[in-house]
């Protein structure tokens, strides 16, 4: 880029975008609106300046689609600077979440919206800044095919989400290093398969169909191999099963467990596991209904809780 003659100076601005861009606008001066494509990312690391209100409006092209977001990083002045996560096309949406300090301080990093629209928030205060935040999000619905995966917090906190195709899809952001218990609880189900695969969605890392002595399904202290975005599938045994059940995902509480390779004895105690649940229904289409009204913003702070104890036989002597 240069200008006519050898001896032109000045400023200018460089926009790259395709022909059917829709987006505009500067997150800090007004806003950002994110209308024209399925996907993108938002990327607002280079530091922020102090007091400033920076927004970030995410529509998807079709109204049927609702927005999915996940958040990479988040690096913001803990209880004084926010970013904001509201349900629709402004700030004056119902509020989602409001994140403060770093990922791992906030309960969650994954939200969906009702709609076809999100907004994206960030406010500061006079002083002390970091680096700020980094997000991906899509359309999910009848324009983006299949529909999405039901998202899980490693916390046992539920999230709302849309299922997708045969079986039941969900998506779980863990942490390097860190172990996991995946438990699934039978309702109607009669008999459950679980399966885990890595970040690309095709490489199984385990798999469980009965855990102990029953039906039930179960990874325990799988430990994380790397940060990433982890995939769980749940299908019945059979083809033509159908019901429903419920899932967990939780901090490892250092029992066995079917395909995770837990170092404890079950024999010489029971193996407990704890956490809020998600209750979902598989059917033989692969489609399900929901067995509960819970959703991020309806229960934060009271979200429901369950206990299991499984305690396998042990022969005597």
């Amino acid at each position: 880029m240069r200008g006519y003659s050898e001896s032109d100076r000045g400023a200018f601005i460089l926009t790259v975008s395709n022909g059917s861009s829709r987006g505009g606008g500067a997150p800090c001066a007004g806003g950002a609106t994110l209308a024209s494509q399925n996907s993108g990312v938002v990327s607002f690391t280079d530091s922020y300046d102090d007091q400033v209100t920076c927004s970030w409006a995410i529509s998807c092209p079709q109204r049927s689609d609702h927005v999915h977001v996940s958040f990479a990083s988040l690096d913001v002045e803990q209880d004084y600077d926010f970013v904001n996560v509201f349900d629709g096309a402004a700030s004056m949406g119902v509020s989602l979440a409001q994140l403060s300090g770093s990922l791992d301080a906030n309960a969650g990093s994954v939200y969906d919206s009702s709609g076809n629209s999100m907004t994206i928030q960030l406010t500061s205060d006079e002083s002390i800044s970091g680096d700020g935040f980094e997000l991906q999000y899509s359309c999910i619905g009848t324009s983006a095919g299949p529909s999405a995966d039901i998202a899980l917090q490693a916390n046992g906190q539920p999230t709302a989400a849309s299922e997708s195709g045969a079986g039941q899809w969900f998506t779980v952001q863990a942490q390097q290093g860190r172990s996991y218990d995946i438990v699934i609880a039978l309702d109607s189900l009669d008999d459950s398969v679980l399966e885990l695969y890595d970040t690309d969605r095709s490489t199984q890392l385990a798999q469980n169909d009965d855990v102990e002595d029953s039906l039930a399904s179960a990874i325990m202290d799988w430990q994380c191999p790397a940060t990433g975005t982890y995939y769980l599938k749940v299908r019945g045994y059979d083809a033509s099963s159908t019901g429903t059940f419920s899932i967990t995902v939780s901090p490892a509480s250092g029992g066995g467990g079917g395909g995770g390779g837990g170092s404890s004895d079950p024999c010489a105690a029971p193996v407990s596991v704890s956490g809020a649940v998600r209750r979902r229904s598989l059917l033989a289409s692969g489609l399900h209904s929901s067995k509960s009204a819970s959703n991020n913003r309806a229960n934060r702070g009271r979200s429901t809780s369950m206990t299991a104890t499984k305690t396998r036989r042990c022969a005597a002597g």
